[in-house]
């Protein structure tokens, strides 16, 4: 059986059981969506800033495969601060 360590800004302290293992895989597939995946135990300040970069394009190319919908490169580079 696997772990899996969550961490949340809030001071929330729980743990589950999940036995089913379609249930598993439903869980970890939305967290690959929705969270930071962490390699290691520590990241550098720009690793996590990649990381949050990764993250918004995951969020961007989600988006473009529900909507069909294409954004502005200009806005793009506003939000994503470059």
């Amino acid at each position: 059986m696997g772990e899996i360590t969550i961490q949340v800004p809030t001071k929330t302290r729980r743990r589950y059981l999940v036995e089913d293992r379609k249930l598993a895989d439903q869980i970890l597939s939305a967290l690959e969506l929705s969270a930071i995946r962490i390699q290691k135990s520590r990241l550098s300040a720009a690793e996590r800033e990649d990381a949050a970069d990764a993250q918004n394009v995951k969020k961007a190319l989600t988006e473009f495969a529900k909507t069909g919908k294409v954004r502005p490169l200009a806005e793009l580079k506003t939000e994503l601060g470059l």
